[in-house]
């Protein structure tokens, strides 16, 4: 697989049926459908997917706000882990919201979730703060990461 073949483009209703897929098989307490649909009517929802061969392999959804952005969702299909999909959903969400002027970007992540810890911090996110047993599954803390886009 080679990325110069991947696209990153906005989610369409018509990509819903992969997004859940690989959703409900990277998270233990998966987003619904509908919430999906909702946050694509949402102008301040950013909600794209990567598609490779025709096929949705990756997306992420972010709100961005004024000068404020929060990831609130981002997943690979486990066929395509550790090929650079997640890398490059980050790196196109991150020059995308700089274009917007965007100052501040911040995320929610399970201390467990190592893989995509490392991601993060490869793109200069660092721990903020922790929300104790955030996760009512596991009563997991939330860890806060935040990225200053101004240095």
């Amino acid at each position: 697989m080679t990325m110069s073949n991947m696209n990153i483009r906005p989610f369409q209703p018509s990509d819903l049926d992969s997004v859940v897929r690989i959703e409900q098989l990277n998270f233990t307490i998966p987003w619904s459908g509908p919430s999906f649909l909702d946050c694509s009517q949402w102008p301040e929802f950013w909600f794209r997917v990567a598609v490779l061969d025709k096929k949705v392999v990756g997306y992420f959804v972010a709100q961005v706000v004024e000068e404020e952005a929060e990831l609130h969702n981002i997943a690979v299909d486990p066929d395509h882990h550790r090929q650079g999909v997640g890398r490059a959903l980050m790196n196109h969400l991150l020059e995308a919201i700089k274009k917007k002027k965007v100052r501040h970007v911040f995320l929610l992540v399970r201390p467990s979730n190592t893989a995509a810890i490392h991601l993060y911090q490869q793109f200069g996110f660092a721990l903020l703060d922790r929300r104790p047993k955030y996760y009512a599954d596991t009563g997991e803390d939330g860890l806060i990461f935040y990225k200053d886009l101004d240095t």
